[in-house]
């Protein structure tokens, strides 16, 4: 879901531009986000005078509904501003309350591939089962379960 167009000054020629601003992903819905994640091109503002990029620094929410997982990229939130986040978006309840989050967008990126790889093999994450293996280490203190 895009918050629309939004104007974005250079940060380094200060020229005004434009920028689409996405805070949730719905890869079922619009599954060519996924790529652009992947590739670093959400949220990315480019200066059409001096060609300087950047990131638009933003929380993004990315959730596949059909594996029922989520992944957070909140990169400047503390604790508590993040679970109010969770809590205004997500509600209390389901995948969308217990996805993990990351500051950095290069560990979003491959927690949203690790996710994908671990749920393909039959794995989700549920309370009450604690994980072994390589799942730990991607997952960390998460629970898992084979489905």
């Amino acid at each position: 879901m895009g918050l629309g167009t939004e104007l974005f000054n250079c940060p380094d020629c200060e020229a005004p531009g434009h920028v689409h601003v996405f805070r949730s992903v719905n890869v079922r819905l619009e599954p060519e986000l996924r790529n652009q994640i992947l590739a670093d091109e959400l949220n990315l503002f480019r200066c059409v005078c001096c060609g300087f990029t950047t990131r638009v620094v933003t929380p993004v929410l990315y959730h596949d509904a059909c594996r029922q997982f989520a992944v957070w990229y909140v990169p400047y939130a503390s604790e508590e501003e993040f679970y109010e986040l969770t809590e205004s978006i997500a509600g209390s309840v389901g995948y969308l309350k217990n996805a993990p989050m990351y500051g950095e967008w290069f560990r979003f990126k491959r927690s949203i591939v690790e996710l994908e790889r671990a749920y393909d093999s039959g794995y989700t994450l549920v309370r009450g089962r604690k994980p072994s293996g390589l799942l730990n280490r991607i997952f960390g203190s998460r629970q898992l379960t084979n489905v």
